[in-house]
């Protein structure tokens, strides 16, 4: 890569290095006509490539599938009948091919064959087995049999009988004592009590929840309830509007409420001093708490600034200096 002055040498080519063209040999730049731009077209219709060699399908009435009725399933008779020969009747050559073999004398369980071809009775056919003699000992004592009997139609009528006159499945069930009654009735209330208890509780703490993001929406930033309550407040009314929201707490009785106020604002700690605390009240107090800068000023009220969000209580002297501190520190 060669440099000189503002030409520079890429590949044996040569380029100005501010314009970055083509620069030619006598040292002009080479000057290029824009490329033009394809003439667009207009689109086809949509047709089948091959229609040659593809058929359309035509429209068609014709049933796929056949459909068999009884005709169709109906039994066909037989026109003739072959019935075989039976198993008992003999073939007279064989049979005297079978007495012309000699037989051992030591086979007797075979049946004797008749001429007639006729099947033998089924005394003839049973197979005899040899008998022990009653005197001869075995030395096994004899196996009694553990079979019951089976019931006899005398019994079994009877059975069916007294099946017939039974009237238990008639009689009404026995009433139940009034003390199970009051148990179940006691149990059953104990439930629906910590039921309504239990969703109570659970729409309580998602009431809270809504009504915190419905605020945050409004104002247009995260608005928190401290973690900190003092004892015997309760959250009352949440007021909130764009870029500010007002969350009071009050005693049950009504005479003891403090309002915490949360607004968005550029200032920091020294801004807020200098421009809020200062300027307005001669006599207040900076306490350092959790990484905060906080003013006790007034009749027992605090201010500070935490990411960009202004707090200010109000206690109209219901609230301590610790009690301030723990709000602050717990929001």
């Amino acid at each position: 890569m060669r440099k000189n002055n503002n030409i520079i040498a890429i590949n044996g080519q040569t380029y100005d290095t501010k314009t970055g063209s083509l620069v030619t040999p006598a040292g002009s730049p080479i000057n290029r006509a824009p490329a033009k731009r394809a003439s667009g077209h207009s689109p086809e219709p949509t047709r089948t490539l091959m229609r040659h060699a593809v058929k359309k399908p035509n429209p068609s009435l014709k049933r796929q599938h056949k459909v068999q009725g009884r005709a169709a399933v109906a039994p066909q008779s037989l026109n003739s009948v072959v019935i075989s020969p039976p198993v008992g009747q003999l073939d007279e050559k064989r049979l005297r091919h079978a007495k012309q073999i000699p037989r051992s004398r030591m086979i007797s369980h075979f049946p004797s064959l008749t001429a007639a071809g006729t099947p033998p009775s089924p005394r003839e056919s049973v197979i005899s087995l040899p008998r022990r003699p009653a005197n001869h000992a075995t030395g096994r004592t004899p196996i009694s049999s553990t079979r019951q009997p089976k019931p006899t139609s005398a019994t079994a009528d009877l059975f069916n009988d007294a099946i017939e006159r039974a009237t238990s499945h008639l009689q009404p069930p026995p009433p139940k004592s009034r003390r199970s009654r009051l148990k179940r009735n006691a149990g059953m209330g104990a439930a629906v009590g910590l039921s309504v208890v239990l969703l109570g509780l659970i729409v309580a703490q998602n009431a809270t929840g809504v009504r915190l993001q419905m605020a945050s929406a409004k104002a247009g930033f995260d608005v928190s309830l401290p973690g900190y309550r003092p004892a015997g407040f309760a959250l009352g009314q949440l007021n909130y509007s764009s870029g500010a929201v007002a969350a009071q707490f009050s005693s049950p009785t009504g005479n003891r409420h403090y309002t915490i106020t949360q607004k968005q604002s550029p200032w920091d700690s020294q801004a807020l001093l200098n421009n809020f605390v200062a300027a307005d009240y001669t006599g207040y107090q900076t306490i350092s708490a959790n990484g905060l800068v906080i003013y006790l000023y007034g009749n027992h009220d605090a201010t500070w600034v935490n990411d960009g969000v202004w707090y200010v209580v109000q206690s109209d002297g219901s609230l301590s200096d610790q009690q301030l501190i723990a709000l602050a520190a717990s929001l």
